[in-house]
């Protein structure tokens, strides 16, 4: 039967709130052994491999089983031990059980008077079940491998006409069947589900019709009759049945009936083998997690954090006058809280926002300059969502603000405004493009240090992608900016930046992200000699990190990031790293 799998390297259903595509699962997974020569050159045998791996691939969304599986589970010798057999099917089932396969391939090819004999034999690794077939072939290599190519097409038909039961020969289930699951492989789903309906009305006694009925209707977007179908399949098939409750598991959750949906799959969980399945049922349970966490939340509008964490900075940067080699290294324990808020969604607009509070236990740095850097750090963020009635555009608009009081160093007021348009381009990738402004105002308990350092406008460009489990994104920019004080003209440029993000998204509520990026300043100000006329900064930037969830309320967050800023001016240079731990609760 048609199992689900999903690769690690495939899910960020919490960045775009989509599950993963459950159509790229349904694929057969069938390995082919080596088949035997017997009495014959071994290119006979070559050829007849590669006619049964040419006609397994056309059963349409299949998955080959590759040698090194072979390899991997059976071992360097697992020829000699498939072929020990001799063909016995309890044998084959045993040794094959280990395999990442629904179905086994064997056979040999053997010599005779103008003709070679061909056994294939395929072998059910889940119901234990067999068929084979002998073929004649004329000593022709070139027309050998389009003769067996056909084989394991007609194999698997044999295997779905023995499971008719009572009723033997049907011409009327046999037709439809064959046509339902023609349409099923190449993705006619609905018209699929008609023709396996009128397979199970000629003949209502087989599960495989139930089954593939199901995936159709599953995949037709017909809910409540796929879900009808694969109860009928649960309830015929073996005890459990990990295909039939996997699909149940994902119809009960698009139909949002999340109990059942969560019993169906810890079902799978607690029986299935498969690592790969193990790990796509763990990423719907989390979902089922959060979706019982929004219903907890409902009539609520706030959420409060706390956290409290650790940060070693190794070249403490006090202003912006003063982004050089420091050479400041020091270390602070911080403490903070931040609560979120939002409005009750109105049609297709949303309004949220959150405001929060840092605060610096201590600095314990190299230098008594530094020893004595406490801050307090407030901010205050909204924003405003409105998605156009197909969801294929979104426009987003953000205001925000941030204080930070400093005890050695310039303190600074800040006002930020974005405003954007993102278009989905097709299900897991989508565009943006936005327009952001800040404004900063340094001072300190003297005097103004520095009024307007704007660092806008700035064009942003982001392409976000998500293909199962990985999201990636890169952001193009173009930046520029703008002091108002004509003291500050040496800090004004035009700048354009590129990045790359990537996070991974695994079980047990666990994240792993990384970047990179480079961002280029092209000063406008001419510096009279020995310096440059015009110069330009490269800022070199990358980082990882990791966020792990805890019981639904608890979380650690991990992060280290790395700066590299290469001047034309040497007296700008400079290297930075800085890493931190952060431990909190949402309550």
């Amino acid at each position: 039967m048609v199992r689900a799998r999903m690769s690690w390297m495939a899910l960020a259903f919490f960045v775009l709130g989509v599950a993963p595509s459950a159509h790229a699962q349904a694929r057969l997974r069938i390995a082919v052994a080596n088949v035997q020569p017997r009495g014959v050159d071994p290119t006979v045998a070559q050829a007849v491999t590669a006619g049964l791996l040419e006609g397994v691939q056309r059963l349409g969304p299949v998955t080959v089983v590759a040698t090194a599986d072979f390899q991997r589970a059976l071992g360097a010798d697992y020829e000699m031990r498939i072929y020990g057999c001799k063909n016995e099917t309890e044998c084959l089932v045993q040794l094959g059980s280990v395999l990442p396969a629904d179905r086994l391939f064997v056979g040999t090819v053997a010599g005779g008077a103008g003709s070679w004999a061909v056994t294939v034999k395929m072998v059910n690794l889940r119901s234990e079940g067999s068929a084979m077939t002998v073929v004649t072939a004329p000593t022709d290599v070139q027309k050998l491998g389009p003769l067996v190519a056909g084989v394991p097409k007609q194999l698997i038909l044999n295997e779905q006409r023995s499971q008719l039961g009572p009723g033997g020969f049907n011409l009327a289930f046999e037709t439809e069947y064959s046509m339902g699951l023609g349409d099923y492989y190449e993705d006619r789903y609905a018209e699929a589900h008609a023709h396996l309906d009128g397979a199970i009305r000629a003949n209502p006694t087989p599960r495989a019709p139930y089954y593939y009925a199901g995936l159709s209707a599953y995949f037709a977007d017909d809910l409540p009759h796929a879900k009808a179908h694969l109860l009928r399949a649960k309830g015929i098939g073996p005890d459990p049945d990990l295909e039939v409750e996997y699909y149940l598991g994902l119809t009960s959750y698009r139909l949002e009936e999340f109990d059942e949906s969560e019993a169906h799959f810890l079902i799978v969980r607690q029986t299935t083998p498969d690592e790969e399945m193990l790990d796509t049922v763990d990423v719907y349970l989390a979902l089922i997690e959060k979706v019982r966490e929004r219903k907890r939340m409902e009539g609520r509008f706030w959420k409060v954090t706390g956290k409290t964490g650790i940060q070693h900075d190794s070249n403490v940067i006090l202003s912006p006058q003063q982004a050089v080699a420091l050479g400041k290294e020091g270390t602070r324990a911080l403490i903070g809280a931040e609560a979120q808020l939002w409005a009750v969604p109105v049609r297709a607009a949303r309004i949220s926002g959150s405001l929060g509070v840092d605060q610096t236990l201590h600095f314990y740095g190299a230098s008594k300059a530094v020893t004595n850097y406490d801050m307090t750090h407030a901010f205050l963020n909204t924003s405003g969502l409105h998605y156009f009635d197909n969801e294929a555009y979104r426009l987003q608009a953000e205001l925000g603000g941030e204080i930070a009081q400093f005890r050695a160093a310039p303190s600074f007021v800040e006002m930020n405004g974005s405003f954007g348009l993102w278009r989905r381009l097709v299900d897991r990738a989508a565009l943006g493009l936005s327009y952001d402004l800040r404004y900063d105002h340094y001072y300190s308990l003297e005097e103004v240090v520095l009024t307007g350092l704007n660092h806008g406008p700035t064009t942003r460009l982001t392409v976000d992608v998500v293909q199962g489990y990985v999201r990636n994104s890169l952001k193009l920019a173009y930046d520029r900016n703008q002091p108002t004080k004509d003291t500050d003209e040496k800090l004004a440029y035009n700048g354009v930046l590129a990045e790359l993000g990537v996070t991974l998204f695994a079980p047990m509520k666990l994240r792993f992200h990384g970047f990179g990026g480079i961002h280029f300043k092209f000063f406008d100000r001419e510096d009279p000699p020995p310096e440059p006329k015009r110069h330009s900064d490269r800022l070199l930037t990358a980082g990882a990190g990791a966020h792990r969830e805890f019981g639904g309320r608890w979380f650690l967050d991990g992060s280290f990031s790395y700066y590299f800023n290469d001047a034309t001016r040497p007296q700008r240079e400079f290297q930075r790293w800085i890493a931190a731990l952060t431990a909190g609760i949402s309550i």
